[in-house]
């Protein structure tokens, strides 16, 4: 969802920065336009900008899953008992990143790209909140006799 949640990212700073925005295109261009119209050059290898790129990664790795194989081969001595209980990891590397930890780190991440984007956009956060109309409509007085709790 974190890497959801930044793709929109992008699709919102696009369709604001840049004409004409393709909502389709791939991630990975949709990112080197808006940083660019942005003027900034995120360090994918340091947060916050790393966190979402991993949770990036982990969604391409859901979203085009892959067999992986492997092959071990490793004697262990051990003493009569010694070994019980004990059990080698076989899952994927990518479980990991679904620990609590991480994910929550992901999301401050997220938070905070998504400040730098707006300070370097010269955005307000109110310029990137929904919008909407209201009004009042009079209906007639209230008649308090019959208004009252019972």
């Amino acid at each position: 969802m974190i890497a959801f949640a930044f793709e929109a990212h992008l699709n919102f700073f696009g369709a604001k920065l840049i004409d004409p925005w393709n909502e389709r295109q791939r991630v990975n261009e949709k990112i080197k336009q808006v940083f660019g119209a942005l003027e900034f050059s995120p360090d994918w290898q340091s947060r916050p900008f790393k966190g979402v790129q991993a949770m990036k990664e982990l969604r391409d790795i859901f979203a085009h899953g892959k067999p992986a194989t492997f092959e071990m081969d490793e004697v262990v001595e051990a003493e009569a008992g010694e070994l019980d209980g004990k059990r080698y990891n076989l899952g994927p590397a990518w479980e990991t990143l679904c620990m609590p930890v991480h994910v929550l780190d992901a999301y401050e991440d997220l938070v905070a790209v998504w400040k730098i984007m707006l300070a370097r956009s010269g955005m307000a956060e109110f310029d990137a909140m929904d919008h909407g109309e209201g009004g009042v409509t009079y209906l007639g007085d209230v008649d308090q006799a019959s208004n009252t709790a019972g």
